[in-house]
């Protein structure tokens, strides 16, 4: 076995070199004060910038954002109501609402003379009375009847002012209809009245005089039975009186009976003078029908 001597050595590699390494010079580090910036109007007293980063509480309720926040109070109180109204897209709101709305609606339209917005309104009104009251409530029939004046007055069609006339009786007549006050007896007896004057009035366009003559009659009774309720406002019992004289004054003129138009249309004028005055404007109309009852009473002669 050979030694490790007998195998030839190379040459050992020559070292290099150690390397000298200088140390960078130290650079001393000194603190040179600076003026603190003036405090931002967000950081007055409180962290207020931390407490608007963050919602509140009732944000976090409402789901209301900052965007929301700095809105006007009346377009965040509709937003925040349009939310509670809305479940899965559907609408919410109580039918008693939806009903006070409406009933606003109609009125503020036929002082516009909107039509067909109030006609429309009126409808909704009556739909949305049947679910709140019920098929038998004399409210259901005041509906009918405000339904029927509208078709009537602003729009001049008979027939339908009719039929919503009669249905209006036909809840009147066929319920019982109990009060507990003599507000809410007033209220029930005004809308008869009411029902009967506007069915007469649209029996007179299509010349049933003698069935208007009889709901107009009825209308009249229903008056004077109003008077004997605690309470009554005279100025409203007045004006629901010289509606009906006025109704009953056009039947008689379109029935070619001037003597008994002039009896009815004086009346209106003396109920007109007693409560508004010798000026007012509602004894226009009162006068140009005085005006054709005494053309016709000379022609007659």
């Amino acid at each position: 076995m050979a030694d490790f001597d007998d195998f030839p050595m190379s040459d050992p590699e020559p070292e290099e070199p150690p390397v000298v390494v200088t140390p960078a010079p130290v650079i001393p580090i000194v603190d040179i004060p600076t003026a603190e910036p003036p405090p931002s109007p967000s950081q007055h007293g409180d962290d207020q910038s931390t407490f608007r980063d963050s919602p509140s509480e009732e944000e976090t309720e409402t789901g209301q954002s900052e965007v929301d926040s700095e809105r006007p109070p009346s377009t965040r109180r509709k937003t925040r109501r349009k939310k509670k109204r809305l479940v899965n897209g559907v609408d919410m709101t109580p039918p008693a609402e939806l009903l006070r709305k409406a009933e606003k609606k109609a009125k503020k339209y036929r002082s516009d003379k909107k039509v067909d917005e109030c006609i429309a309104e009126l409808v909704r009104c009556t739909a949305l009375s049947r679910v709140v009251y019920g098929d038998g409530d004399w409210r259901l029939a005041e509906a009918h009847t405000n339904l029927a004046a509208g078709y009537l007055e602003l729009r001049g069609l008979a027939p339908q002012a009719q039929q919503h006339a009669e249905m209006s009786r036909s809840i009147l007549l066929g319920g019982v209809h109990t009060s507990h006050s003599s507000d809410t007896k007033a209220r029930i007896l005004e809308v008869l009245v009411n029902m009967h004057l506007i069915l007469g009035r649209a029996l007179t366009s299509q010349k049933k005089f003698r069935e208007a003559e009889h709901s107009l009659n009825r209308a009249s009774k229903v008056c004077e039975e109003r008077l004997k309720v605690p309470g009554l406002n005279s100025l409203e019992q007045t004006d629901l009186e010289t509606r009906v004289a006025i109704a009953q004054g056009k039947l008689y003129l379109a029935d070619k009976n001037p003597s008994k138009a002039a009896r009815f249309m004086e009346k209106a004028e003396d109920l007109i003078k007693e409560n508004h005055g010798e000026d007012s404007v509602q004894l226009i109309p009162v006068y140009q029908d005085l005006g054709r009852v005494s053309f016709c009473l000379k022609s007659c002669v």
